[in-house]
């Protein structure tokens, strides 16, 4: 490495590139990268997700998970 002046084997790196638009990224960046496509969450996928993310959250925090929950109102505009 040519900042910390010592020899660096980077024969592990690995990279994860993630994009909205691959349209957007150089032909020469595309063809070094190993492209998987994830289809954009449905409706009711997003509700369990939302669902998931509210739980970590207040297991992170140490809070009544009956705090984090969303009303059927709340479900539909998500």
């Amino acid at each position: 490495d040519v900042y910390l002046n010592l020899p660096v084997n980077a024969g592990y790196v690995r990279w994860v590139l993630t994009a909205n638009d691959l349209s957007q990224v150089s032909e020469p960046l595309r063809s070094r990268c190993r492209i998987v496509q994830v289809d954009q969450p449905r409706g009711k996928d997003v509700v369990h997700l939302a669902r998931r993310i509210m739980a970590e959250i207040a297991r992170e925090r140490d809070l009544l998970p009956q705090w984090f929950t969303l009303s059927q109102e709340e479900e539909e505009l998500v």
